[in-house]
């Protein structure tokens, strides 16, 4: 490959967070401005929700360990 491409991807690597943000934030703000923000953050839950459920086939990790992650810690209702 070229050297220029090489630098290229490598700094696409590099910002794969930032960029993501970029897209994500310009994908939202599309879809709030087309649909209204109700519609727009049902599409974002939906979104994230399809993120989770496809992780969790990619990574054959149990139903279990996600419910255990997002549970609150027993330590937060014995106040």
């Amino acid at each position: 490959m070229d050297e220029r491409v090489l630098v290229w991807l490598s700094w696409l690597y590099r910002h794969k967070g930032t960029i993501a943000g970029v897209l994500f934030g310009f994908v939202f703000g599309w879809l709030s401005i087309r649909f209204g923000i109700l519609r727009a953050l049902f599409v974002l839950i939906c979104t994230v929700v399809g993120v989770v459920v496809g992780y969790r086939i990619d990574h054959n990790r149990s139903w279990a360990e996600l419910f255990e992650a997002i549970r609150p810690s027993d330590r937060f209702w014995r106040r």
